[in-house]
């Protein structure tokens, strides 16, 4: 999921800069929810575009780095199962 991060209209995350390896994710639907754990976090140079894993039973997050400008934030996380 790639979005902007903060508070505003424009913001669907808030806080992500405070997230760590091995915090807790929960995507929410109507119907049930998931749960992912985070496993990897990094930074990468902001130049338009971003190349990210397509792997299965995975959630990633980016958005725009708060803390170091010009670069983007990572989240990869690990479905649970259930």
């Amino acid at each position: 999921i790639a979005a902007h991060s903060g508070v505003g209209k424009l913001a669907y995350f808030n806080d992500l800069r405070n997230i760590e390896v091995n915090d807790d994710i929960y995507l929410s639907f109507p119907d049930y929810s998931n749960h992912y754990v985070v496993d990897k976090i990094y930074r990468v140079k902001k130049v338009g575009s971003i190349t990210l894993p397509n792997k299965e039973n995975r959630l990633i997050l980016t958005t725009c780095d708060q803390i170091v400008k010009g670069y983007q934030l990572v989240i990869e996380s690990t479905l649970v199962e259930i």
